[in-house]
């Protein structure tokens, strides 16, 4: 489901909007307030100010319903292409190639307490190397012994299942640290992250109540309020890095795994994946929601002002607060406009170069959603008024933004209308030179713009005097792709065209040629010109024959025949097993031949007692680049001689429509066909018949039969041009 909203009056009452329903109203431009001195390099984004989006473009899509209560959006980062979801009350879920996954990933609703609005499994990070180590970390809320509203916090290592990568196993979960959460059950913070150090970070509420009573935020002696960072990789449960703020500190009480002081409710945290930038979306008390930021060169030990401040005003005391050493807010806006910052993410994706350096917020009460971006000072605008109740934003592995409708239980992709131009197809041409393989031509298509939705089933061909083309696949990405065509047999011409269901479409969701079916239909690409000669080659007669073996598995020895019309395969009623040998004189073929296809082609004659494929099962063949011997003349040493490559070709009990057993090679055996003298294959049958002492065996017609019924190998090559 796409969605296109747009802000509602500035003190209205909060509205559900129907999911069909499109509102586009003005963007308000002087409701958030931003810091006018810089706060860390603008990274060359090239926007003037944030009123360069345009509200009425931000689309909001669904992608995945039925949640309760999502509170946490991420990825694991291993190519899988799949989102995590957090459903408060104890549970991962998974949403995989478009579906919610009705089984969680990961399930531990009885060890979490959820009483409290604020009280949950509220965080996921996978480690760097997860897709190797399986391991990831949670944060959630546990029940704490003799408190009926607090908690403890608990950080808790987990373990994908060996053996299911959508499943997590309760095996060997490890529980890294625990800090007391007394009394109150809101402000338990919320957010968990690995830096481009290698380390990972915790945000933690300052301990609940209002007005922090307890000044944890202020406190080095406590965890809470904090942004904490420690090493879960260089010792157990974990180490505090030699270069966090506070690790040399010579008081004993201050905690050292601190990194970052002065938070009330740190309600989601995020890295920019492009500058490593930290950016803090921290709840406020009564008068201002803010953002606060961290740049990647930081040595830690910020104190971002709470419980002596608010935002960028002063709380306790109510006026002349010490603002010396704080770290004022990059962004902040009145309870005029919500009630509760959720952190978001810089947008770092490809679909939307316009979002590009953007770092995206929002506000769980009333919807809003805000974009803040550094182009030499901080700049912030409200951009859409959605009906959402904004609970977390999280990225996919591209980059690509999502946010969470809490009270709905749904997913949204969050995209924008660059523009209203449907995409084209600008050209189709050959990736290869004339003359082409038999079994490959590459064509490249370009399209006007990046599209998605490119598949197998967008493409048809046009032939003249080629049969069997076919389109095996499609890669690439962006606006380019190649498209591998397998060319069939024949001489003549092959043109890719594109045929447009509406399945391709652009960023903004755009269909190919526009709305309907058809309308962009390509069919003016270049044509392969298909140059493959061909020659086929009959058995020589006195150089087939077959034989019978001396004992049913021996091998060797035994009658042999090269001058029957037919050849045997099977066995006789005394479990003796027969076996046959083709040649075939293939050194007329160019020297400079490039194969491009080979064809071996058996007449049946018919056969004795029980169908030897019911019996025998496959009719298995071996080739020989030459004879199997140094003999080109059938010898019995040919029976048992090496082959080239056993197995070369598989018969079963199909035949043409003109009776003929027919089966071509892969690409990979040409090699062993000799330009240069005779191709023999050596037949067989893969299995005995369970000693039923019943003749039951296969007669094919040999090179000593009629030439119309001889064996054929049709070998198809090309002449490259000089």
């Amino acid at each position: 489901m796409l969605m296109r909203l747009s802000q509602k009056p500035l003190h209205s009452t909060i509205v559900v909007i129907s999911l069909c329903l499109v509102v586009i109203m003005a963007l308000r431009t002087n409701q958030v307030s931003a810091r006018s001195e810089p706060a860390g390099e603008s990274h060359g984004f090239a926007k003037e100010n944030s009123n360069a989006l345009d509200p009425q473009k931000f689309i909001f899509q669904e992608i995945a319903g039925g949640l309760t209560n999502p509170i946490l959006i991420t990825n694991a980062d291993d190519g899988s292409g799949r989102i995590f979801v957090i459903e408060r009350a104890g549970q991962i879920r998974i949403v995989k190639d478009g579906a919610l996954l009705t089984t969680p990933f990961l399930n531990i609703q009885s060890s979490v307490k959820s009483t409290g609005g604020e009280q949950g499994l509220l965080a996921l990070a996978f480690h760097p190397s997860y897709e190797s180590n399986g391991k990831f970390y949670v944060v959630y809320t546990r029940n704490r012994s003799g408190d009926t509203n607090g908690s403890n916090l608990i950080l808790e290592r987990f373990f994908v299942s060996a053996s299911d990568p959508d499943q997590a196993t309760l095996s060997g979960r490890t529980v890294l640290l625990t800090i007391g959460h007394p009394t109150y059950s809101n402000h338990n913070g919320g957010s968990l992250a690995f830096g481009q150090d290698g380390y990972l970070y915790w945000s933690t509420g300052d301990g609940g109540s209002a007005g922090d009573p307890n000044n944890n935020g202020q406190n080095l002696y406590s965890l809470l309020g904090k942004v904490l960072r420690i090493d879960v990789d260089s010792a157990a449960p974990y180490a505090v890095p030699a270069s966090n703020p506070f690790h040399s500190n010579p008081d004993p009480n201050v905690k050292k795994e601190i990194w970052a002081y002065g938070l009330r409710n740190p309600w989601r945290f995020s890295f920019d994946r492009l500058t490593h930038d930290l950016y803090i979306g921290d709840v406020g008390q009564s008068s201002r929601e803010e953002i606060d930021f961290q740049p990647a060169a930081s040595a830690g030990g910020e104190n971002y002002g709470w419980r002596i401040m608010e935002g960028s005003l002063c709380y306790n005391p109510s006026s002349g607060c010490d603002q010396s050493g704080k770290t004022l807010p990059v962004a902040e806006y009145s309870h005029a406009l919500g009630c509760s910052v959720t952190g978001g993410h810089v947008y770092r994706g490809s679909n939307f170069p316009s979002l590009y350096g953007y770092y995206f917020y929002g506000d769980y009460c009333s919807g809003r959603l805000f974009g803040l971006i550094n182009n030499s000072g901080w700049e912030s605008a409200q951009l859409v008024d959605t009906s959402y109740k904004i609970s977390t934003f999280g990225e996919d592995e591209q980059g690509e933004l999502y946010l969470s409708d809490y009270a709905a239980g749904k997913i949204y992709k969050i995209l924008y209308q660059e523009e209203t131009i449907p995409p084209t197809v600008n050209s189709i041409v050959r990736a290869d030179a004339d003359p082409i393989s038999a079994f490959s031509a590459d064509f490249t298509v370009t399209f006007s713009e990046t599209v998605t939705g490119v598949n197998v089933g967008d493409f048809a061909l046009a032939t003249t005097g080629v049969v069997g083309a076919s389109i095996a696949t499609v890669n690439g990405s962006g606006d380019t792709y190649t498209v591998t065509v397998k060319t069939g047999r024949g001489n003549g011409t092959i043109r890719l065209d594109v045929v447009d269901d509406d399945s391709i479409r652009d960023p903004s969701n755009n269909p190919l040629g526009g709305d309907g079916a058809g309308n962009g239909n390509y069919a003016g690409g270049e044509s392969y010109t298909v140059i493959k000669p061909s020659m086929t080659f009959a058995s020589l007669d006195i150089y087939d024959g077959w034989i019978l073996e001396s004992t049913e598995t021996s091998g060797v020895g035994g009658a042999k025949n090269n001058t029957a019309a037919t050849l045997r395969l099977g066995d006789n009623a005394a479990n003796r097993q027969y076996r046959a040998i083709l040649s075939f004189d293939t050194s007329s073929l160019p020297d400079n031949a490039v194969v491009t296809s080979v064809t071996l082609m058996l007449k049946p004659a018919g056969y004795s007692g029980a169908d030897p494929f019911t019996t025998h099962g496959n009719l298995l063949v071996g080739v020989c680049n030459g004879a199997f011997n140094d003999d080109v003349s059938l010898q019995l040493e040919d029976f048992s001689a090496a082959a080239s490559k056993g197995k070369v070709l598989t018969f079963t009990n199909s035949l043409t429509a003109d009776n003929w057993y027919s089966k071509s090679f892969g690409p990979g055996n040409f090699q062993y066909i000799n330009m240069t003298a005779v191709t023999q294959f050596r037949l067989r049958f893969g299995k005995d018949d369970n000693n039923d002492f019943g003749a039951d065996f296969l007669k094919i017609f040999s090179g000593n039969a009629v030439e119309a019924n001889r064996p054929q190998l049709v070998i198809e090559y090309y002449v490259p041009v000089p």
